[in-house]
């Protein structure tokens, strides 16, 4: 206020300025609880899936939902390497894990998925952007995110007669 009176100038502030405070605000709460908060409770949600999904298994082994059981344990692995990638992976499906998230790193555009081979993504949208880049703790957290978000089950085919829905989502919520 004494500068002003000084210089005769009027301080203008306006409605702008107070959002664009707010929003930074509000940018900073949302990292803040997205490293510290959010990225630990979604490691431990997705560890404590994977021990259950792996408990099960073996009784899944010689079924007609085997195959499934071992693409559910590849796709929390997924996540969970993407959350964190200094954590083990099963070795039963380490290989396919690993082709997974070489193709999630590398964000080369449109392929198609390593552990859903008739799933096309665009690997491009798992790159970081906004304030998830440059802080490699938002990173994992929005990749794992990413990919929990982009990953689809179908439950019918229009196009394909013989079509059976996939019963991956229900292994795992299982």
């Amino acid at each position: 206020v004494e500068t002003s009176q000084r210089t005769g100038q009027p301080y203008y502030l306006t409605t702008d300025a107070a959002f664009h405070a707010l929003h930074l605000l509000f940018d900073d709460l949302l990292k803040a609880l997205e490293r510290e908060l959010f990225r630990p409770q979604m490691i431990a949600i997705t560890q404590a899936t994977l021990e259950q999904l792996r408990s099960d298994v073996p009784a899944m082994q010689g079924t007609s939902i085997e195959a499934e059981a071992q693409q559910a344990l590849a796709y929390l692995s997924v996540a969970l390497k993407l959350f964190d990638p200094t954590v083990e992976v099963d070795p039963s499906v380490e290989a396919i894990v690993s082709q997974q998230v070489e193709q999630i790193m590398a964000g080369d555009g449109r392929a198609y998925s390593a552990i859903f081979p008739d799933f096309e993504d665009d690997y491009g949208a798992y790159k970081p952007i906004g304030h998830y880049a440059g802080d490699p703790d938002l990173e994992a957290y929005f990749r794992g995110m990413t990919w929990y978000g982009r990953m689809h089950f179908r439950l019918q085919d229009p196009e394909k007669r013989d079509f059976i829905p996939s019963r991956l989502p229900l292994i795992v919520t299982l």
